[in-house]
């Protein structure tokens, strides 16, 4: 009876919790749960991920509407397996919030970071900071999109490692 309590306990416990711009994210939280606390954040919220392991297997999109932060506590310590895009993957709207990614170790193939819309779109702050992205190939980092026009994003990429040959970040000009 002890044991299965124990475990039924850290099971409620996953996923991210808090209040107001402070929500703290538990070790293994999932692309879902991040989506969740995302979506329910008030505008300006910040999700501290401890050190430890997460499977991102699907899109993590910011609201336009509100801005937030994704950082690890401990820079190059909360370590992100599987395929999940992070950003404003096709949902990129005209916005002066404030998104930045910062401080985690992407490993896997496929884009880890897409903003972008096929209509029009500004993000005008935007640092995506002190992360190390391991092997992958290709586009890790894409800003814009073939078939979108007038997406403007204004940020600051600084302090990545990109640790695999032939991987690079790729900036769709406009038309």
């Amino acid at each position: 009876l002890v044991l299965a309590l124990v475990a039924w306990t850290s099971n409620a416990q996953a996923g991210c919790s808090g209040s107001g711009l402070d929500l703290t994210c538990t070790v293994g939280t999932t692309s879902a749960e991040v989506a969740s606390a995302l979506a329910s954040a008030s505008d300006g919220a910040t999700l501290t991920f401890p050190a430890g392991s997460y499977s991102w297997s699907s899109s993590i999109n910011f609201n336009p509407a509100k801005g937030a932060s994704l950082i690890c506590a401990s820079p190059g310590a909360c370590a992100v397996t599987g395929s999940g895009v992070v950003g404003m993957n096709g949902t990129c709207a005209s916005s002066t919030k404030l998104y930045r990614i910062s401080g985690f170790v992407f490993t896997g193939t496929g884009t880890r970071i897409w903003f972008w819309n096929s209509n029009a779109c500004t993000v005008s702050q935007l640092p995506i900071d002190h992360n190390t992205f391991n092997g992958a190939t290709g586009d890790l980092m894409i800003f814009g999109e073939n078939t979108s026009r007038d997406n403007y994003i204004y940020g600051v990429v600084d302090h990545n490692t990109f640790a695999s040959a032939g991987s690079f970040i790729r900036a769709i000009p406009l038309t």
